[in-house]
C-alpha cells in the first residue's frame, strides 16, 4: 500500500464492504499489558454470531496427541510437555495458557487466510490440522521464540469443523510468553508470515497485521493530554469538554477501529502496579470493545448471526491465573493453574463457562 495515498479511508471502506458481503461477522480484540512489577497480562474478547456452548478444559502433562493430514492420513503426533487450560468448542481450543506462562489466541482473519493444504498433503508427516494448533503450541512450548522456530517446520492445513457445517475457520494466531515477547502468525496467499508484535501489543481481525501497522500511523496525533486553549484577541477558545486529545479516535466496531482504540487505551492508561491491578485494568479496557447483541447486524438488518461479545479472557502469565466472564454473567471467574493437578496421568477436566451467578446479593453486608 502507498503510504502517501490520500484515499486510505476509501480503500479501507471498500475492504470492509467486500468482507461484509462475503463473510459472517467475527470480531475479536486482544492486547498486552505490562505492570510495573513485570507482570504480563493478556486481555482478549471473543465475538461470534453463533454460540455452540464454550468450555474450559484442563489438560495434564504427558497427554498423547495426534493430528491428521489432508485425505485422512496421519499427521504429526506428540506427548505434551506442559499442562494447560484451553477455552473452545467441541474439544478444540481457540484460546489458552499453559503452566509455563505461554498464551495462545486464535482470532478471525477472513478474506485473506490461505492455509498450507497443498504442502500438508505432500508432506503428511509434517501436517498439523488447524483445529489442533493451539493444543500443539500450549502442550509443547514455553516461549514465543520456540513457537516461531517450530511453526516453520510444520504445515498447517484448514481442516473443516464438522460440527459447524464443515466450515474452515480463517484464523491468525497470537502467541505471548511470560516475558511479554509476542508474535503474530498469519497464513496468507504469499505463505506463512510471522510478525513480532510485543512492541505494538494489540491484535484484531482483517486486514492482515502488516496493513494494520500502516493504518495505525494515521492516528499518531491522538493522545490522552487535553488540547490547550487558544487565545484569540480577548476570547479564550477552550475545548468543550474533557477528552479533546483523543478527538478523531474511531468508535465503530470494525477491526481497524477496534485495533486503534485498543492501542490508544493500552498506550495511555496509567500503568498497573502489579498483576492484581493489571487484571482490573484489562477488564476496564475490554469494556470498551464489548459488543452488545444487536449492535452488529447483517445488511438486511436481521439479527441472524449477529456478532456480539460471547466471552472475554484475561491471562496473568506470571502468576498462571486465567480469568473469564461471559455475556450472560459479567462476574470475573478465575482458574488458578497452580492449583490444578497437571502431573502425567492426571485426569483431564472440563467445565462449561456458561451460566453462573452474575449478580451477588450483598444486602446482608449493610451495617
Amino acid at each position: 500500500m502507498n503510504l502517501k495515498s490520500p484515499n486510505i479511508a476509501l480503500v479501507f471502506l471498500a475492504l470492509v464492504l467486500v468482507m461484509a458481503q462475503a463473510y459472517p461477522a467475527a470480531a475479536c480484540t486482544e492486547f498486552l499489558l505490562t505492570a510495573q512489577d513485570g507482570s504480563v497480562i493478556i486481555g482478549r474478547s471473543l465475538e461470534f454470531g453463533w454460540n455452540p456452548g464454550y468450555q474450559a478444559v484442563a489438560h495434564p502433562r504427558g497427554e498423547k496427541w495426534s493430528t491428521d493430514a489432508p485425505g485422512g492420513k496421519p499427521g504429526i503426533y506428540w506427548t505434551s510437555k506442559y499442562g494447560f487450560v484451553a477455552l473452545g468448542i467441541f474439544g478444540n481450543g481457540v484460546d489458552g495458557m499453559n503452566e509455563a506462562g505461554l498464551s495462545v489466541g486464535a482470532l478471525y482473519l477472513p478474506g485473506y487466510t490461505q492455509y498450507q493444504d497443498e504442502a500438508a498433503a505432500k508432506h503428511p508427516d509434517k501436517a498439523l490440522a488447524l483445529l489442533d494448533v493451539a493444543a500443539w503450541m500450549l502442550g509443547n512450548f514455553e516461549t514465543a521464540a520456540q513457537v516461531k522456530e517450530a511453526v516453520q517446520k510444520v504445515f498447517v492445513w484448514g481442516k473443516p469443523l464438522k460440527e459447524a457445517q464443515g466450515q474452515v475457520f480463517p484464523l491468525h494466531i497470537s502467541v505471548y510468553d511470560a516475558t511479554g515477547h509476542g508474535i503474530v502468525i498469519e497464513y496468507v496467499k504469499e505463505g506463512v508470515r510471522i510478525y513480532d508484535h510485543a512492541d505494538l501489543g494489540v491484535l484484531t481481525n482483517s486486514p492482515p497485521f502488516d496493513w494494520q501497522l500502516l493504518n495505525i500511523r494515521n492516528y499518531l496525533n491522538i493522545r490522552a493530554a487535553e488540547v490547550a486553549p487558544v487565545k484569540q484577541d480577548d476570547t479564550v477558545l477552550a475545548p468543550p469538554s474533557q477528552g479533546s486529545g483523543a478527538q478523531g479516535l474511531p468508535g465503530e466496531w470494525t477491526s481497524p477501529a477496534r485495533l486503534v482504540r485498543a492501542w490508544f487505551m493500552q498506550r495511555y492508561a496509567k500503568p498497573a502496579e502489579n498483576a492484581t491491578t493489571g487484571v482490573n485494568l484489562a477488564a476496564h479496557l475490554l469494556n470498551d470493545v464489548d459488543i452488545p447483541l444487536g449492535e452488529i447486524r447483517r445488511a438486511d438488518n436481521s439479527f441472524e448471526d449477529s456478532d456480539y461479545t460471547m466471552w472475554i479472557v484475561i491471562k496473568d502469565l506470571k502468576n498462571k491465573m486465567l480469568y473469564f466472564r461471559t455475556y450472560e454473567n459479567l462476574q470475573l471467574r478465575a482458574i488458578d493453574l497452580k492449583k490444578l493437578d497437571m502431573k502425567p496421568g492426571a485426569p483431564k477436566k472440563a467445565m462449561s463457562i456458561q451460566g453462573g451467578k452474575g449478580v451477588v446479593d450483598v444486602t446482608g453486608e449493610l451495617k
